[in-house]
């Protein structure tokens, strides 16, 4: 393992450990045979629930043609963003720069997920304005709970995409350097 010499690599490693566990684990527990989850994060996705009253759960308590949206995010996470965030981990615990490519790719793709997640929140009605009791509205509250915790995923990625974009032009632009001193001679 080598040593993360830029303190926001270091960052992205526990971002991604992050991302894996929940995502893997909470996120995308349709997706896993149930008797092979254990009750702790069955009940941790239980909380999760009825802290939020996501409205993008709507989906997996069976409103599905009005969230097929939403389930292809779960299968874009499960198919890219989950192994990608494995991908990143390695090459970032292995000092890799090429890395920075899937990670600006990560990044686009979560930040433009994230982003269609934090619009539904906005377009769902609140409880204080809804005309009939509606189960789809949320509280203030809920939807502050569910902006503190979809934000920074929206945020970080966006960090991620912007400062290894960067990372991949320095690199560019002394590969070129460096290929134009070669021809030079």
């Amino acid at each position: 393992m080598v040593a993360l010499s830029r303190p926001l690599d270091k960052a992205y490693v526990i971002y991604f450990t992050i991302v894996f566990f929940f995502g893997t684990f909470v996120d995308l527990q349709d997706f896993w045979p149930q008797h092979l989850l254990p009750q702790l994060l069955k009940d941790v996705r239980a909380m999760y629930f009825r802290l939020s009253n996501d409205p993008l759960c709507q989906y997996i308590l069976g409103n599905t043609a009005q969230m097929a949206w939403f389930q292809s995010f779960q299968y874009l996470q499960l198919f890219f963003q989950i192994p990608a965030s494995v991908l990143a981990l390695r090459g970032l615990l292995k000092g890799n720069r090429g890395v920075y490519l899937l990670i600006i790719c990560y990044g686009v793709s979560t930040a433009t997920t994230v982003l269609a997640c934090l619009a539904t929140f906005w377009a769902v009605p609140s409880h204080e304005m809804a005309t009939s009791v509606d189960p789809a509205s949320l509280t203030s509250g809920e939807r502050l709970f569910l902006l503190g915790n979809y934000i920074p995923f929206l945020m970080f990625p966006v960090i991620m995409a912007v400062d290894c974009a960067m990372e991949v032009a320095k690199d560019m632009k002394v590969a070129h350097q460096i290929t134009g001193t070669a021809k030079a001679k």
